[in-house]
């Protein structure tokens, strides 16, 4: 059950990267740039929110052959704003293209490097690639750039687990995403009892250690 749960969870969290819409530069794709760079507040082009919506429900349906070419107009009309590039980012990920996809998230990433949700896609391709030690690094990005960002503490939890057996973070990052994702939060107390367990232990065989030294 507990590894059914993160295999049907993790290419959801891939598509929580999708929309992109708190952080400057990362506003819907209709938005324009205003003269910094930085996401403008130009009234929305409703022919654009509609296809970027479009693209949005093809990605959900699976049908990456509708979305992607919505995606890449979007993403030439619209530079300066990360959302479409992620959702590229996303699809090329799901195909297996990881390195493509990392080099969008990079764009993506060049646009708003304030970002959580590139940082946190970057981080699930990394970790893909077996690069776990800079996966680390982009969830704890995507962490310090949103602080309530669910997906990325989760996903720090799931690799400090399982690819760099280091329970005890796990189990911090599995409370922050607890008290982050209420509706998710049932299906990691089992998680959280389990690690407790086996970290319960050690902290206390250190502290004996530490006693007696």
């Amino acid at each position: 059950m507990y590894w059914q749960w993160i295999e049907a969870r993790l290419p959801r969290l891939l598509l929580a990267a999708l929309v992109v819409a708190a952080l400057p530069a990362c506003s819907a794709p209709w938005r324009q740039a205003g003269p910094t760079g930085e996401g403008g507040s130009v009234a929305a082009d409703p022919a654009a929110q509609a296809q970027f919506a479009a693209a949005l429900e093809a990605l959900e349906a699976g049908d990456d052959a509708r979305a992607e070419p919505l995606l890449r107009s979007l993403a030439t009309r619209y530079p300066m704003h990360a959302g479409p590039l992620v959702n590229l980012a996303q699809l090329q990920a799901r195909r297996g293209e990881l390195e493509a996809a990392e080099a969008l998230l990079k764009q993506a990433l060049a646009v708003c490097h304030r970002c959580a949700a590139p940082w946190n896609a970057l981080g699930v391709v990394q970790r893909r690639q077996g690069r776990f030690a800079q996966a680390e690094q982009s969830y704890r990005r995507a962490l310090a750039a949103d602080p309530g960002y669910a997906d990325a503490a989760f996903n720090l939890g799931v690799l400090y687990e399982l690819y760099l057996q280091r329970p005890e973070l796990a189990l911090a990052e599995y409370q922050h995403f607890r008290a982050l994702a209420v509706d998710d939060a049932p299906a990691v107390e089992q998680w959280i009892g389990d690690l407790e367990r086996r970290v319960k232990p050690v902290e206390r065989a250190a502290r004996l250690e530490e006693a007696g030294s």
